[in-house]
């Protein structure tokens, strides 16, 4: 039944949701064929210029949307925004709260406090917000309408359609409809929109049957279901005493009432119930009937309050008994509260008594001269939200101070209630209280909500004070009496006693009854319970302030547990000191003799604080002083000092004595001295000992380069880096132009013909090719600024010496030629210098067959300065071959590959990093070598043969890191991995991830990677090799392995003699221990030998090594196979085979038993 009410809910909704959307949105073609809405010759029509499936557009189309029109997922088409319309009727009903001017104030506050129980800021503000909202917006809305059109009219096609065409009713009924004619694309527009209104008249036709029988359906599955229910009910109920009940749901189950037949019902609070839902509480069975209530406390409290105005709805059935002497029975006997609080409800109950315990039971109120006070003031009411209620802050505040003051006194927030009048105050006080954390748990609520509650203090707010002398509805008698009652030791009521007793009767009785006991007055008084003389009236709220601790402003005073004095304020709160914590320091000494420092401990008295005093002490490892706290024992961990000791890299430094008593800390501590060793670039290393690790591993060298590159300048760079692409300015230039680029990177060639010519010969080629014509020899006849004739040779630039007037300067010997007097000379524009050409001809060519320049890439120099020689028009084919060359190198450099080389060598890499990546078990790759491989995978990277090496050589170094590792944790023990093994590499990793990305590994650095690998593969052969001996060693064998792992384990670099040295004793012990590919061990060789009991001479091997013996006379008779891997072995005719050889190292013999040597050796008989 459940299941199928839920089915029906789910239908039903669907079919609402479909109805709803036909007010809103265009109906799929599909929804009207389906349920047959539309003449099948109209269809046949609007799907004739279209495909059968394309109904949707071509309705759409016929309706004149335009063809880009959205369509939404959920079978309709919707338009994106519907402007929401008031209807004439809201218009009006706004119209008309705006003409009223006056409210009445009970109603309003009745409403704003009805489901308000709880406290909630952030709500009250959104509903203020609300009001405030609704009321702007009603007043606007009228004047607003026609803009609010104007916007509408500027709105997209489509919507003002979908509006148009959904608004509008049809004017068509079913015989107007079968008269239209069958091509319905030759209607015109309205006639189409009049068309589709009548098919979606139809439609919702459709819709509204659907939901008319399943709502039928579902009600009487609803019935059906609650009748089972109240049958289940009814067995539940019937065979109990006593079945408690709300007087609502005794009207939803009245049918169970009846059948259950209770003769007796009672019911509680009846004068707070209308009288109709009593009425709903009785059955046919009832005989008696007993009301209990109170109906001089407040009535019910109806929904709309004008009921309760007009009609008198608020009287219960209990009031109205009463007022009509109906026979009834007053409890006057009061439980609640002390005396002189229940005095004043005399003025309602005229015969209440109290109960004995009420004055046993009820403590006066801690801090105040009286239990019960009545503050009254003259600040005036505030309207909140245009006048529907009110706050008074100035009790609003006064209220606040007096709640924290009480919770001073000791009191829990729990037990303190503050009342007020209305919501507006409440939610006032609310919002001031969330800054006061002591006030927390403190209630503040509403009088009317507070009805049949208590506590031990009510603080009351009353708030109405105005120049009108209107106290709204404080002068409810019902209010009064219950916002009066509730405490149980102590009330405080606040507000304008004299406006009050002014205005109403009831009023001036209670203020003259309170006047007669002066329990009233401008302010209250307030009291030391230790000071009992310093009173003190807080007729402000600022007055509290005078007791910031509840008490008054003298020291406590009072003797602490431990014996000292309570240095506090005077405060009412912890009077017995249990919580108050001594500040003051212990008096007693430690076994030590120094005072204890502790703060008072009384309840702990023999658990001092340890003696932090600092004293000097000696350490007993080292005989060092320090100064440490007393209760302290000095090691040599705390001391300060150090000590000179010798490292395991031989350098002896000063070690912290907490580091020289730790061997372990000992190893690792960081040697601070100069590495100061030759590296391969022939620079000392300006590393530490500690960085370099002993030399194994040095730093990047930091000296500069200062090499020469391929462009003749010098480098600047570190010399740790392969020289980068020079950044000088570039030198090249010809008589057209010069080189704009770095001298690093490739120059253009200049395109421009060769400017070497002369009247005698001329070069036809480019200016950046080799010419191809030779050097003209012919002198040059121009005439230089001095009128003689230039010393220099045709199409040379002329040299600007003169053989008369600068005579000592041409005719400085230098190859000796420079004083003939035909002689000619060059001049060079680079240094300056001129030189005798056949004499600068022969050292250009002495230059061009130097057997060191034919593999050098160099530009011929200046004999005098050594000056590189760039530019000169006769050796110009020299220049350019130099220059293409170095051209070459650049591109090299550069990496200025083919597109195609690039990219096949960037996939190369890419696939290995991927399959090392996969591979990788030992090694986590760190970040800086992620990010040099990220590289790889970017379009627009630029990548030189460096950086591509650089990955190349750390993809391999990885890759056999990693096997180094799992081939180390599968060998040796984890301890000896993780020192000697793991921690090396793993240091490798980082190191290799510190490599700069752009330039690949220096040679030192490949160097000692590789040579760590080496010598950390040896570690692991004899750190196994030694855990796999169970036999005792020989001094010699032990000789051996020690040497072994001296080798791995000393100090500095492992050299490739270290290895040599190594790998002879690997051989050596195999010798002594170990015969190579037996795996026996010698005395497992002596037995074998004396087992076989044969003569020296008769053991061989097969080619691939496997010992066999040959018995006789040792000589080989006949061939066969070895057993282990099936190649010949043996001979025929005492030969053996060639692949087969003697094995003389079992049995120690030095040659075969049948052998020339061995025939030899035979001893002739004696004749």
């Amino acid at each position: 039944m459940i299941a199928e009410k839920i089915a029906i809910e789910a239908a039903l909704k669907s079919k609402q949701q479909e109805m709803e959307w036909t007010k809103t949105h265009i109906i799929l073609f599909s929804s009207f064929t389906e349920h047959l809405i539309i003449d099948q010759r109209h269809i046949s029509s609007l799907l004739a210029p279209f495909y059968e499936d394309m109904g949707d557009i071509a309705l759409l189309e016929w309706l004149g949307f335009n063809p880009d029109f959205e369509r939404i997922p959920d079978n309709f088409i919707r338009r994106e925004k519907r402007e929401t319309y008031v209807l004439p009727m809201e218009i009006n009903d706004t119209m008309e709260e705006m003409q009223e001017d006056e409210f009445n104030e009970e109603d309003e506050e009745e409403e704003r406090r009805r489901h308000d129980d709880d406290i909630n800021l952030e709500e009250y503000e959104q509903t203020t917000r609300n009001l405030t909202d609704r009321r702007i917006s009603s007043k606007v809305e009228i004047s607003s309408r026609r803009a609010r059109q104007t916007v509408q009219n500027q709105g997209n096609n489509n919507d003002r359609f979908i509006r148009y065409i959904i608004e509008n009713p049809t004017t068509l009924n079913d015989e107007t409809v079968n008269r239209i004619k069958d091509n319905v694309w030759q209607l015109h527009m309205e006639e189409r929109y009049d068309l589709y209104r009548y098919w979606l008249f139809k439609y919702r036709q459709h819709l509204q049957n659907s939901l008319e029988n399943q709502s039928r359906g579902y009600n009487l599955t609803v019935s059906i279901l609650d009748q089972y229910r109240q049958e289940e009910d009814y067995y539940l109920l019937k065979d109990n005493i006593i079945v408690a009940m709300t007087t609502t749901c005794a009207a939803k189950y009245h049918n169970v009432l009846e059948k259950l037949q209770s003769k007796i019902v009672i019911v509680e609070e009846a004068a707070a119930i209308f009288e109709a839902h009593i009425i709903t509480a009785l059955s046919t069975k009832c005989e008696h009937l007993i009301l209990i209530g109170d109906h001089v406390q407040l009535k019910p409290n109806p929904s709309v309050y004008r009921l309760a105005v007009k009609y008198q709805i608020d009287v219960s059935l209990f009031e109205r008994l009463i007022k009509n002497k109906f026979p009834n029975v007053r409890l006057n006997i009061q439980h609640r509260m002390r005396p002189e609080i229940a005095r004043l409800m005399k003025y309602f109950y005229g015969d209440l008594e109290d109960h004995i315990n009420v004055e046993s039971e009820r403590a006066p109120v801690r801090g105040v001269d009286s239990n019960i006070f009545f503050i009254n003031h003259n600040h005036m009411e505030a309207n909140v939200d245009d006048g529907r209620s009110y706050r008074n802050e100035f009790e609003a505040k006064y209220v606040i101070e007096l709640a924290e003051y009480l919770i001073k006194q000791g009191y829990e927030p729990q037990q303190i209630t503050v009342l007020v009048m209305y919501l507006g105050q409440r939610q006032f006080i609310a919002k001031q209280v969330k800054q006061r954390k002591l006030l927390y748990g403190v209630r503040i609520m509403v009088t009317d909500n507070y009805q049949g509650e208590e506590n031990d203090i009510i603080i009351l707010s009353l708030v109405r004070n105005n120049p009108e002398k209107n106290i709204g509805f404080l002068k409810t008698h019902n209010r009064i009496c219950v916002s009066l009652s509730r405490a149980r030791c102590g009330l405080f009521v606040i507000g304008n006693m004299t406006l009050l007793a002014e205005v109403d009767e009831m009023w001036k009785q209670i203020v003259a009854s309170v006047s007669e006991t002066n329990n009233i007055g401008n302010g209250l008084s307030l009291s030391c319970r230790q000071h009992s003389r310093n009173k003190f009236i807080a007729d402000k709220p600022e007055s509290f302030a005078q007791r910031p601790e509840g008490g008054c402003r003298q020291t406590c005073d009072a003797r602490l547990p431990c014996g000292h004095h309570c240095e506090r304020m005077c405060h009412n709160y912890d009077f017995e000191h249990k919580d108050v914590v001594c500040r003051k320091q212990c008096p007693e000494r430690l076994p030590c003799g120094h005072p204890c420092k502790k703060q008072c401990h009384i309840e702990t008295p023999n658990e001092h604080e340890r003696c932090r005093a600092f004293v000097e002490k000696a350490i007993s490892e080292c005989g060092h002083q320090i100064r440490i706290e007393c209760y302290q024992t000095p090691t040599a961990s705390n001391c300060k000092k150090s000590s000179l000791q010798r490292l395991d890299c031989g350098h002896v430094v000063d070690v912290p004595c907490r580091i020289s008593s730790s061997p372990s800390e000992l190893k690792r501590f960081f040697c601070p001295k100069p590495c100061g060793e030759m590296l391969a670039c022939e620079h000392k290393c300006i590393g530490k000992c500690g960085d370099c690790r002993a030399g194994k591993l040095h730093i990047p060298c930091g000296e500069k380069c200062e090499r020469e590159l391929i462009c003749s300048h010098i480098c600047k760079a570190t010399c740790a880096a392969n020289c980068p692409p020079c950044s000088r300015t570039c030198e090249t230039r010809c008589v057209h132009s010069r080189c704009n680029e770095y001298c690093g990177e490739i120059c253009t060639p200049c395109k421009e013909p060769c400017a070497y010519k002369c009247k005698h010969l001329r070069c036809t080629r480019l200016c950046s090719e080799p010419c191809d014509r030779g050097p003209c020899n012919e002198p040059c006849h121009w005439k230089i600024r001095c009128g003689h004739t230039c010393i220099g040779i045709c199409g040379e630039p002329c040299p600007p010496q003169c053989r008369q007037c600068d005579k000592s300067r041409v005719q400085d010997i230098f190859f000796g030629t420079e004083d003939e007097p035909n002689a000619r000379f060059i001049f060079l524009p680079d240094c300056g210098h001129i030189i005798e050409v056949t004499s600068l001809d022969q050292w250009i060519k002495d230059f061009e067959n130097d057997p060191d320049n034919k593999t050098a890439i160099r530009f011929p120099e200046c004999p005098r300065c050594r000056q590189k020689i760039y530019r000169c028009v006769r050796y110009m084919p020299i220049l350019n071959r130099v220059h293409e060359s170095i051209s070459q190198v650049k591109r090299k450099i550069l990496g200025n590959k083919p597109r195609q080389e690039m990219a096949y060598q960037r996939t190369q890499l890419i696939a290995e990093y991927e399959k090392i990546q996969r591979n990788l078990k030992e090694i986590n790759l760190v970040q800086s070598t992620r990010d040099l491989f990220s590289k790889l995978y970017k379009d627009n990277q630029f990548f030189s043969d460096d950086m591509f090496n650089l990955m190349t050589n750390t993809l391999v170094f990885l890759n056999e890191m990693d096997a180094i590792l799992i081939e180390g944790r599968k060998k040796l023990q984890e301890c000896v991995f993780e020192d000697l093994v793991n921690a090396p590499l793993r240091h490798i990793v980082k190191y290799l991830g510190a490599q700069g990305q752009d330039r690949n590994f220096a040679e030192q650095q490949l160097k000692d990677i590789q040579s760590e690998f080496k010598r950390i593969r040896r570690v692991i052969y004899i750190e196994s090799l030694v855990s796999s001996l169970k036999q005792t060693l020989k001094q010699d064998e032990k000789e051996c392995i020690d040497s072994m792992k001296n080798l791995t384990r000393k100090s500095g670099p492992f050299t490739d003699e270290d290895r040599q040295k190594f790998d002879d004793l690997v051989k050596k012990f195999e010798q002594i221990n170990n015969l190579p590919g037996l795996g026996i061990t010698d005395r497992e060789r002596i037995a074998i030998v004396r087992a076989l009991n044969i003569s020296k001479g008769h053991w061989f091997i097969c080619p691939n090594g496997h010992p066999y013996v040959i018995t006789e006379c040792g000589g080989a008779s006949q061939e066969s196979q070895c057993p282990d891997c099936g190649e010949q072995i043996g001979g025929q005719n005492h030969r053996l085979l060639e692949t087969n050889h003697h094995f003389g190292l079992i049995d120690g013999s030095q040659h075969a038993a049948w052998s020339n040597e061995a025939n030899l050796n035979l001893r002739q008989p004696r004749i």
